[in-house]
């Protein structure tokens, strides 16, 4: 059953990371509406309409993300779990949804009977989705202009004040656009860990682990290396250092069970790890740097 199920990995995290993608590419298209004076000032009515194209993109993927917990769930144990009142499904049922929100075609079939256990979601929090997508605004972006002004107002003669606020804001609406991919992506990865954590079923997965998408940072591979420990009762602070992802970040939260191979990329993340001796990401980034410069990370 792994092979099947590393496929859906791999699609998952391809649908992801598109969903990513059309939120770095619609964030960075509002914000050539955004000025040095909307930050100054008051950026809610910009920050609403952004919301709702980003809570859009973050919806589908929180669906994506079930519909990828369901069909791995299925192909590990030959149970899922329930985002309705049904009993049970399909195979077949649970490719078919698997690959309509993963915007692919040619999905396999399969007649075998799913028992559904009950469902591990709460309903979507929007509000949540809401502050962070705030937080993220006001924090990277009417923060630092507020600073940007109250430094160098006075200091800077006024056309160089100017084109230095205008150089920010540019930048910020990067770091911004980093966000808004981190944001929607977290949809599905926070579906994929609350299904972990609450899943009651008898075929409830042992933990999730942080899949990488093979051009990691340091502190990603060192955070996947820690393998299928995530979201179990027994990880606490470790699961909640395991749900960091940075802006731009290709990790994702894959489901693990009992008896199951960890995904390629997890187990090279444990092997860089053991390898390098390392006792901090520092020291970690350092050691993946030099190899980097040998040339031979992978050898």
């Amino acid at each position: 059953m792994s092979q099947p199920r590393d496929k859906v990995t791999d699609l998952y995290m391809q649908a992801q990371a598109a969903l990513g993608a059309k939120a770095v590419e619609k964030t960075l298209s509002m914000w050539d509406e955004v000025t040095p004076a909307l930050l100054l000032g008051d950026p809610s009515p910009w920050l609403k309409r952004w919301f709702k194209v980003i809570n859009g993109f973050r919806k589908q993927s929180h669906a994506l993300g079930q519909a990828f917990y369901r069909l791995h769930r299925a192909l590990a144990t030959g149970e899922s779990v329930q985002v309705d009142s049904s009993a049970e499904t399909t195979l077949g049922a649970l490719w078919k949804d698997f690959y309509r929100l993963a915007g692919k075609a040619g999905a396999p079939g399969g007649s075998e009977k799913v028992k559904l256990d009950p469902s591990p979601w709460r309903k979507y929090d929007e509000q949540h989705a809401w502050r962070t997508s705030a937080t993220s605004l006001y924090v990277k972006g009417h923060a630092r202009v507020k600073r940007y002004e109250r430094t160098y107002r006075d200091r800077r003669d006024p056309s160089d004040f100017v084109a230095g606020l205008q150089d920010l804001v540019e930048k910020i609406g990067v770091n911004i656009a980093g966000e808004a991919q981190r944001i929607v992506q977290n949809g599905g990865r926070e579906a994929v860990e609350e299904a972990v954590e609450n899943d009651k079923g008898r075929g409830r997965p042992v933990g999730w682990a942080r899949v990488t998408d093979g051009d990691a940072c340091a502190f990603c591979v060192m955070l996947a290396s820690r393998g299928a420990d995530y979201g179990s009762k027994r990880s606490g602070e470790l699961t909640t250092e395991g749900r960091k992802f940075h802006p731009h970040c290709g990790c994702e939260a894959v489901p693990v069970f009992k008896g199951d191979q960890l995904h390629a990329t997890v187990r090279e993340a444990q092997k860089l790890w053991k390898q390098s001796g390392a006792g901090s990401v520092s020291e970690f980034r350092e050691w993946l740097d030099q190899k980097n410069r040998k040339g031979d990370l992978h050898g």
